[in-house]
C-alpha cells in the first residue's frame, strides 16, 4: 500500500516525543487538508479535538497520535474546532519546526517535529 510507505519514508521518529518530517511529505499532505481529516474521526471537545478511528497507515499514526487522544494545541494555537485545525494545518506548510500538544488517558504530552 503506497500511502503507508509514503508516510513511513517521510517521517522519522528520533526519540520518545521527537520526530523529523520531510518537507516534501508535509507539503503534499497539507496541500489538501480535507484529505487529512478523512484519515480519522474527529470529535470537537471543549479542550481540543478528540481522535478516533485513526487508520494505521495514516499520517496521524505515523506522527504518534493514537485513538482517544485529544489534540489540544499545535504551535500553541488552541484547537477547539475542525475549521481552526485546518487553518493551523495550512500554516504548518511554512514552518520548519512545530509542536503538537495532546492529552492521552488524562496525561499531557508534547511532541516536537522538525521539518527537513
Amino acid at each position: 500500500n503506497n500511502e503507508s510507505n509514503k508516510y513511513e519514508e517521510g517521517i522519522n521518529k528520533l526519540g520518545e516525543n521527537e520526530y523529523e518530517i520531510s518537507r516534501q511529505l508535509l507539503e503534499e499532505v497539507l496541500s489538501d487538508p480535507t484529505q487529512i481529516v478523512q484519515q480519522a474521526r474527529v470529535i470537537p471537545q471543549k479542550d481540543g479535538l478528540r481522535f478516533f478511528g485513526i487508520r494505521s497507515n495514516s499520517i496521524f499514526s505515523q506522527i504518534g497520535i493514537k485513538n482517544g487522544d485529544t489534540l489540544q494545541r499545535i504551535n500553541n494555537v488552541q484547537l477547539n474546532d475542525v475549521e481552526r485545525a485546518l487553518g493551523v494545518f495550512e500554516e504548518l506548510r511554512a514552518q520548519s519546526y512545530f509542536t503538537i500538544e495532546f492529552q492521552r488517558a488524562g496525561k499531557s504530552y508534547r511532541n516536537e517535529y522538525t521539518v527537513k
